[in-house]
């Protein structure tokens, strides 16, 4: 009978354990799986920034300033799945002609640890955390 009951003892340890290891597996695993896209979801948009300034550059070369719009940039379109684009101009000249320039990008949904990016006509790149971009905003490395 002792047999018995350490067996029973040794065996509802063994299954607690488990059912404990089980939910703190759950509980610390499960709610970081969406922090996998996060990061690939700033790298298209941080990609994305970089690939608008080439096309500024270009529009700068055929017609003598930057666009003050993204519909002016071939192929470019203001929103996708994760993060809004717009053109902020810093600077015009007195044509009117845009000569420095903020491209902002913000995400679609704010959620906890959400980054907001910006980069200007010199390719600088800056980012915040739940907030946009400002002249103080750090550097992205």
């Amino acid at each position: 009978m002792r047999s018995l009951r350490s067996l029973w003892a040794k065996w509802s340890v063994g299954v607690g354990a488990t059912i404990g290891l089980t939910v703190l597996s759950y509980v610390f695993c499960v709610p970081n799986i969406d922090r996998f896209k996060l990061p690939a979801q700033e790298s298209s948009a941080v990609g994305r920034l970089r690939d608008i300034v080439l096309l500024q550059k270009d529009f700068r070369t055929r017609h003598g300033c930057f666009a003050s719009e993204l519909d002016q940039l071939p192929d470019v379109v203001s929103i996708d799945h994760s993060y809004t684009y717009a053109i902020l101009s810093e600077e015009k000249d007195e044509k009117g002609c845009v000569t420095r320039f903020i491209v902002a990008a913000s995400p679609v949904l704010t959620t906890k640890g959400s980054r907001f990016f910006s980069i200007d006509e010199s390719e600088t790149i800056r980012y915040e955390r739940s907030h946009p971009v400002d002249a103080n905003s750090p550097l992205l490395r």
